[in-house]
């Protein structure tokens, strides 16, 4: 994989948590959503508040953990076009559970 086909699935994941955290916190204060969503959705904001405090940190120290999981695909995958599949999987999976969650959790009860 390229560095930068790595850095941008990094900055696509890093964008949506941030997305997924305002969303949610939008979405707990509509007031509209059961006591069982709401506490389900208080339980995403605090994985996604964990997340965004891991991302800080990695901007602080330099490094990257999404960097070093996409480093051990590329030791267990040797074909080019195989990492790029699973690159794009686990960026399109992890965007559609961040964003998904509180658009699903935050539906109007009728």
């Amino acid at each position: 994989m390229k560095e930068r086909e790595v850095n941008t699935g990094i900055w696509i994941h890093h964008i949506v948590t941030f997305i997924g955290l305002f969303c949610s916190i939008y979405r707990l204060g509509e007031k509209r959503i059961g006591k069982g969503r709401a506490f389900a959705l208080i339980m995403f904001i605090g994985s996604q508040l964990w997340a965004v405090i891991k991302i800080i940190a990695d901007l602080l120290s330099g490094g990257s953990r999404l960097k070093k999981s996409f480093e051990r695909i590329h030791t267990c995958c040797q074909d080019r076009q195989k990492e790029r599949k699973i690159l794009a999987v686990l960026v399109a999976g992890s965007s559609l559970f961040k964003l998904g969650v509180p658009w699903i959790l935050g539906k109007k009860i009728d």
